[in-house]
C-alpha cells in the first residue's frame, strides 16, 4: 500500500534526521504515483544519479544505530591489488576469520581506491582491546591501522565521508558495485513516513529541540529542508 508524505523522520540511535519536502512524495507503490500525478521520490526518479547520496544515508544510519562500534580499522594490500572482486574475496575471508576468533563481531565497512589504484577498506567495528599485530596476522595481506573512536557529534556522518568522497575515476571503478558492507544482524535505523507517525514523533521528541545541523537544498524542482538533532 502506498504512503503519501511530505516529511520523513530517520531515527538512528541518538541521531534524528528530519526531511521536509516541498511536494508530496510516495513510498511503497511506484505506479500509484504515476497514475495520480504525485511526485516520485528522488531515488525512484534516478537510482544511479543519487547512488552516492544513498550510500552516505545508509552508512550514516547504520553507524549511528550501533553505538557499540568503537574502533576504526583500515586494511590495505601490500601488493597493488586493483581487482575489486579479488579484493572483496579476501575481505570476506578476513571477516570469516574475525568472526571465528571473536564470535560477536559487528562492523560497517566502506571501500576506497588509493591514488595508486589499490583497493583498501575502512571499517568501524565493536572490538575490545586488540594488538595491531594480531589484526595484521588475521588480515595477512598487508598493513593495518587501528584507532579508538573519538567523541564525534555525528559519528555516522563522519564515517560516511569515507564512502562518498571518491573522485570520478573511483566512481567509475565502483559503478554498480557495492560501496559498503555490514555484518548480519546489525541494528538498522527506523524510518517514519506516515504523516500521523511523523507528526506524533516530532511533537513528542523534537518540539523544543534545536537542530545542530540544518541545510536547505534543491534537487530538480523539489526543495528539501534537512535537519539533524541529537537526543
Amino acid at each position: 500500500m502506498a504512503t503519501l508524505y511530505d516529511k520523513k523522520v530517520v531515527i538512528s540511535g541518538k541521531i534524528i534526521e528530519v526531511y521536509k519536502y516541498s511536494k508530496m512524495q510516495v513510498y511503497g507503490f511506484t505506479s500509484f504515483a504515476n497514475n495520480k500525478g504525485f511526485e516520485k521520490t528522488e531515488e525512484e526518479k534516478n537510482r544511479s544519479k543519487f547512488s552516492q547520496s544513498r550510500s552516505s544515508f545508509n552508512i550514516r544510519g547504520l553507524v549511528n544505530s550501533n553505538p557499540d562500534l568503537n574502533k576504526f580499522l583500515t586494511l590495505t594490500f601490500a601488493k597493488n591489488q586493483k581487482n575489486l572482486s579479488k579484493a572483496n574475496y579476501e575481505f570476506k575471508k578476513f571477516i570469516e576469520r574475525m568472526k571465528y576468533k571473536y564470535q560477536i563481531f559487528k562492523y560497517v565497512c566502506v571501500v576506497e581506491f588509493q591514488k595508486r589504484g589499490a583497493v583498501h577498506y575502512h571499517i568501524i567495528c565493536n572490538l575490545t582491546y586488540i594488538k595491531k599485530k594480531t589484526i595484521e596476522k588475521i588480515w595477512s595481506h598487508g598493513f593495518v591501522k587501528i584507532n579508538r573512536v573519538q567523541s564525534v557529534r555525528n559519528l555516522g556522518a563522519y564515517f560516511a565521508k569515507h564512502g562518498t568522497k571518491g573522485d570520478e575515476i573511483e566512481s567509475k571503478l565502483l559503478a554498480s558495485r557495492k560501496k559498503f558492507f555490514s555484518s548480519r544482524g546489525i541494528k538498522r535505523p527506523v524510518i517514519l513516513r506516515d504523516p500521523n507517525n511523523t507528526k506524533e514523533y516530532i511533537e513528542n521528541n523534537l518540539k523544543n529541540k534545536v537542530a545542530f545541523f540544518r541545510k536547505k537544498y534543491k534537487k530538480e524542482d523539489l526543495e528539501i529542508d534537512y535537519m539533524q538533532f541529537k537526543i
